[in-house]
């Protein structure tokens, strides 16, 4: 009834482990350089991985179907690579207002409610590079036109092209010339 599996430590590794049909997050990690690899969160609630702090590593794991964001960045200095968000209610990867100095690399997003991946206004520092995003947005289907769309395969909240960067990514859809 509440999170799959919550740690507030640092130094854990959290390797294999499955999280099904939690009503809050499946997997909340508050410390600092935490490494989660090879973890399932499927149809939970809300979040599938909400990862605060500092340092931590992210890598291998999957979102599936989940009520809001398969993967929640609100830290700093965390790499989130080789990922797979897939059919989740709200983005797929979200870079949380503050997050800084973040690398997501490599991951897979389809299927999200709203935006494949989203870094929020007040994010910056964060590196997104060859991520595979597609399928996601477009209110639903219920947009015309991309002009028409609130959601993006790729959205950055108008930070300027000086405060993240974005490279070698395969998307569909962008709100932002920059990128790419």
């Amino acid at each position: 009834d509440d999170e799959g599996l919550e740690i507030d430590g640092s130094n854990n590794r959290v390797v294999a482990n499955r999280a099904r049909g939690n009503s809050s997050d499946s997997f909340e990690i508050g410390g600092d350089d935490n490494r989660l690899v090879f973890n399932k969160a499927t149809s939970g609630g809300r979040e599938g991985f909400e990862i605060e702090g500092i340092g931590n590593v992210v890598k291998n794991n999957r979102a599936i179907n989940n009520g809001g964001t398969g993967f929640r960045l609100e830290g700093s200095q965390t790499r989130v690579q080789s990922n797979r968000a897939i059919n989740n209610a709200d983005c797929g990867i979200l870079v949380d207002d503050d997050a800084f100095d973040n690398t997501i690399k490599k991951n897979r997003v389809r299927g999200s409610g709203e935006s494949g991946i989203l870094v929020e206004k007040d994010a910056y520092g964060n590196v997104i590079t060859r991520n595979s995003v597609k399928g996601n947005g477009l209110n639903d289907g219920l947009a015309k036109s991309v002009e028409e769309a609130e959601f993006f395969d790729m959205q950055d909240e108008d930070n300027g092209a000086e405060a993240n960067t974005w490279y070698r990514n395969r998307f569909e859809t962008s709100n932002q010339d920059y990128i790419q």
